[in-house]
Parts: structure tokens; C-alpha cells; sequence
């Protein structure tokens, strides 16, 4: 029998790109998110791509080609996530991908008079989504742990993270730049620790090719976070990395090391 816990747990992930996944990571994160059982499942945005309407995307696409590679695969992607997800509560804050949606279709709704969310079946499926206001990217709390998809991308992994906390002063995590990281800051002889997060993606790297000139310096990973209503957080930075060598990606939680093949 599971003991009940004392304090919430959370498992927040985001950039996805569905259905543009990083195929065994992805079965690795919806296993841990059966093992783990959380009591609150969170995309921190970008969940889906929406490649077929992105502002950078030179290649033309119709709505129904739109409709067939990318809608109707990134529906059977959210069903499994929330088949995994069990009893937990599911949150989905919109990030820059998701918005391109409202910027596309603001002058075609004769196209798609839905929104997004409506699209792929997240208000029927119980998801409560979080959009921007204006130009505003949603957030979210979790204990005194601020929860948005962020706009900033620095080179490497943790820079993204020291940018926003300088600049928020408060602890915080975030997606966007499909990196894992961390950093810490304590200003002298408070014992205060000011922290922020970068959570890595599920995206595979050849995701990149619409957007970029370089290869991606990506991680892929998620988060795990645990809080109380007293404001106490702790943030754990789960990995999912290929092992030199192999095709088998690897995944380590506290109930065991668990892995995945790339399959054809």
C-alpha cells in the first residue's frame, strides 16, 4: 500500500514538439510518470509543435496536410500522456508555439473556429489550459516556485536560468530552451538560496532543421517538483540520455534505472 504523502509532487515537462518526439525518450517520460504518480501533471509549454504554421517555416502545407501530420498524431500522443497521468491533474500553460495558433488563424476563422486547445482535446479531457493575455506567457505557482514557459535563450546550459533569476529575483523554472540546467545564487550572509531551472525537451533534435543553421545543444529530460503550502519547494532535474555507444536511451528514478531503445 503507497503511503499517502505529506506534501505535492509535480511533474512538469514542456517542449515536446509533438508529434516531433524524441520517440524512446518520450516512452521514458510516460513511465515515470506511471511510476511516479504525481498529483499534478504540467506542460510548461510548447506540448505541440504546430510546425505547419509556424511564422519560420518555409515549407508550404495544406490544412489537411496539417490536419493528418501533425494534429491527428499529436491527439494519440496526449491520450497516451493522459492514460499515464492516472488521477492527476492536468495543467497545460501555452508557450510560443501554442500561440502561434491565435497569431495564424486571428483573420481565418472560417478555417478553424476552434482554439488550440479545442483541437486536440484538452477541455474534454479534463486539461485546465493556461494561455497568454496579450503578450503575457501564463504562469503558474508551486509552492514559492514560479512555473512559465519563458521567452530568453542563452547559449548554454544554466545561462538561460541565471538570466531569469537575475531579472525576476524570485525562483523559477522553465522550457523554452530545450536545455537542462540549473543555478544558485545566494546573496552574502543571508542563507537565503535564490534558484532557477531549465527542464530540458522531449523534442527530437531534427526538430531543429526548420529553425536553425546549427545542430542543437539540446537535453532531453524533465522535472520533478515537490511543495507544500507553506512555500517550500525542491526541484529534481531528471535526464534522459543516450548511452555512449548504444542505441539505448536511459532513464534513473529512485524505483530503478529504466531504458529505451531507438526503434526503426
Amino acid at each position: 500500500m503507497t503511503k499517502k504523502r505529506k506534501h505535492t509532487v509535480a511533474v512538469v515537462g514542456g517542449c515536446f514538439h509533438l508529434p516531433y518526439v524524441l520517440k524512446p525518450a518520450w516512452r521514458l517520460f510516460l513511465k515515470a510518470v506511471d511510476i511516479i504518480k504525481p498529483d499534478i501533471l504540467v506542460v510548461n509549454g510548447d506540448g505541440m509543435d504546430f510546425a505547419g504554421i509556424c511564422p519560420m517555416n518555409k515549407d508550404v502545407r495544406t490544412e489537411v496536410m496539417f490536419e493528418q501530420e501533425e494534429l491527428e498524431p499529436g491527439r494519440k500522443y496526449i491520450r497516451a500522456l493522459e492514460a499515464a497521468a492516472g488521477n492527476a491533474d492536468l495543467i497545460w500553460q501555452e508557450g510560443n508555439h501554442e500561440h502561434w495558433w491565435q497569431k495564424y488563424y486571428l483573420d481565418k476563422p472560417a478555417v478553424r473556429e476552434r482554439a488550440w486547445h479545442e483541437e486536440i482535446g484538452l477541455d474534454t479531457a479534463g486539461w485546465d489550459v493556461r494561455v497568454h493575455r496579450g503578450q503575457e506567457m501564463p504562469s503558474m505557482m508551486l509552492g514559492d516556485l514560479t512555473v512559465t514557459h519563458g521567452t530568453r535563450v542563452r547559449a548554454h546550459s544554466g545561462w538561460t536560468a541565471r538570466a531569469e533569476l537575475m531579472d525576476r529575483w524570485r525562483p523559477v523554472l522553465i522550457a523554452h530552451t530545450h536545455r537542462l540546467g540549473a543555478f544558485y545564487y545566494t546573496p552574502s550572509d543571508t542563507g537565503v538560496i535564490y534558484d532557477a531551472y531549465e527542464i530540458g525537451c522531449l523534442a527530437d533534435q531534427t526538430t531543429a532543421r526548420k529553425y536553425m543553421k546549427k545542430k542543437p545543444n539540446w537535453q532531453a529530460g524533465f522535472s520533478v517538483v515537490s511543495f507544500d503550502k507553506s512555500g517550500w519547494f525542491d526541484v529534481a532535474l531528471k535526464k534522459i540520455s543516450r548511452r555512449v555507444g548504444t542505441d539505448t536511451y536511459q532513464l534513473g528514478l529512485h524505483e530503478g534505472i529504466f531504458t529505451e531503445k531507438v526503434k526503426p
